[in-house]
């Protein structure tokens, strides 16, 4: 799990293009949203501690930290934090969470908004604030709110168009480009287009993109190749108070076997007419500890991801990560209809 690296070019053109951009996305906000004058800071779940260096020297952060940790940020965007800077810069993820929840109670008649750089990062303070009991009730009605950033299909467009060619509704993966457009780069992430702000789309974040089964095979992927047919492994993760956690836990599971067929007809016919060839085995069903996913993103973090810019994966082609879960698993189930 190694983050994806995109280049920056420290040049008067690259600030100022930078600049540029982020100015553009604060007014929108602004136009949204109003500021206030008597309420002038937000909650913002921001971890920029974690700096890495390549092996030719370069360092390696999240873009959203890049003027904190090089100084370059205003007394005004300081201002606008609800937490001091220490607790941004801080080595320790839950530590600065924690603060960062503590500083947002301190100058709570003085926040305008709560925000991440992604969705995740709010769900994650959800839970850690009810696991840790501060609470004034369940956090648990803003989840479905942000469920949609999550996603159900999967996208299949092959061609390359620029954003005004997008349609509403439609599916696209990202990718981007230098100014004079000599250096391409495929972000990973699939957005669905939701509308328009003037000319340029208004998106919403839906998935990681899946590996395109048709690319070209390595020969590393010749060696490694197996001669036993794939499997697909679905890893559920269970609550503190779930029924697989005490004395009903046969009884759970006949319920989830009952459940499987649904979850393997929602597959689709691709998987279906693979599974009737022989070319992927049973469905095998993962019932994992509460807490396990947690553990990915602490692996994906000590490899060198920001806490700020991670995502939980959908799909996990990592074989060492898919062994850490087997063995946080505590019932495996094999469908064979």
């Amino acid at each position: 799990m190694k983050p994806k690296l995109i280049p920056y070019f420290d040049s008067s053109l690259s600030k100022a293009a930078s600049f540029i951009g982020h100015r553009g996305s604060v007014a929108v906000r602004q136009r949204l949203f109003p500021p206030r004058p008597e309420v002038s800071k937000i909650l913002w779940f921001l971890y920029a501690e974690n700096i890495t260096t390549t092996k030719c020297g370069l360092k390696v952060m999240a873009a959203s930290t890049y003027p904190l940790q090089s100084g370059n940020a205003t007394p005004q965007q300081l201002a606008a934090f609800s937490s001091p800077l220490e607790v941004i810069l801080g080595t320790h993820v839950e530590h600065q969470m924690y603060c960062h929840l503590l500083y947002g109670l301190r100058n709570l008649d003085l926040i305008d908004g709560i925000t991440t750089p992604y969705a995740i990062g709010l769900i994650k303070a959800f839970g850690f604030l009810e696991s840790k009991n501060v609470t004034t009730g369940s956090m648990k009605q803003y989840y479905q709110k942000l469920k949609y950033y999550a996603g159900e299909d999967k996208d299949v467009s092959k061609g390359t168009m620029d954003y005004s060619s997008v349609e509403v509704g439609k599916m696209y993966e990202v990718v981007v480009t230098t100014y004079r457009g000599y250096y391409r780069y495929r972000m990973g992430d699939i957005v669905r287009v939701v509308g328009f702000y003037n000319s340029p789309p208004l998106v919403e974040y839906v998935m990681r993109a899946p590996k395109n089964p048709a690319e070209i095979v390595t020969e590393k992927d010749l060696i490694s190749a197996e001669s036993m047919p794939k499997q697909l492994k679905v890893f559920v993760e269970v609550q503190e108070e779930s029924n697989f956690l005490d004395d009903k836990l046969e009884e759970s599971v006949k319920v989830l076997r009952s459940c499987i067929s649904s979850l393997s007809s929602g597959l689709g016919a691709i998987y279906k007419v693979q599974r009737d060839k022989g070319q992927l085995r049973n469905l095998l069903i993962f019932i994992i500890r509460p807490g396990a996913f947690d553990q990915l993103s602490e692996l994906a973090i000590k490899n060198g991801t920001s806490a700020s810019q991670y995502k939980p994966p959908k799909i996990i082609r990592n074989h060492e990560v898919v062994k850490l879960l087997e063995k946080l698993a505590f019932v495996t189930v094999l469908f064979d209809g």
